[in-house]
Parts: C-alpha cells; sequence; structure tokens
C-alpha cells in the first residue's frame, strides 16, 4: 500500500479523531499549532495554554490509540487479525 503524504501536526489531527471531534475542528486546531510552532507532535491545548504532546500521554491505551490513527493517517488501516480476535 502507498503511503500517504504526511502533514504538520498529525498528531493534533489523531486526538481530534480518538476524541471524536470532528474534521473542522481538527483543520482549525492544526492551524493554530502549526501558527504558534506548537512541537510537532502536539495534540491539544490545555486550560493553562500549554501544549501537551504524545510523550506527555502516561496512558499505554490512549498511546496504543494514538499510534494506530497516527499509522492510519500516514499508511492506511492497519493490517487486523481477525481470527485471533474471534472472527472466523
Amino acid at each position: 500500500m502507498p503511503k500517504r503524504k504526511a502533514s504538520k501536526y498529525l498528531y493534533v489531527k489523531a486526538w481530534n479523531t480518538i476524541t471524536f471531534r470532528g474534521a473542522f475542528h481538527s483543520k482549525i486546531e492544526q492551524a493554530r499549532a502549526a501558527k504558534e510552532k506548537a512541537p510537532e507532535n502536539a495534540m491539544y491545548k490545555d486550560e493553562k495554554g500549554v501544549w501537551i504532546t504524545y510523550d506527555d500521554i502516561t496512558s499505554e491505551s490512549i498511546r496504543d490509540k494514538l499510534d494506530i490513527q497516527i499509522q492510519i493517517l500516514t499508511r492506511g488501516m492497519p493490517d487486523i487479525d481477525l481470527k485471533r480476535l474471534g472472527f472466523d
């Protein structure tokens, strides 16, 4: 499968996907991150106005979800072993 062109601030888009925000909100946040020169792995701004990055996330399950979204955004859908999940 061909690789997709990487855009800036994919973690913003991945975060907005796993938190069920729309594409429009994601584009606004990506533009804000670019304007403010946020770190490349920034995801969102907290209530104090500090950019939270992927490195700040300590939950393994959240990091796994973000990793899957980044893979989808850069390479397409990951291969899933349906038999391992109980499907024939």
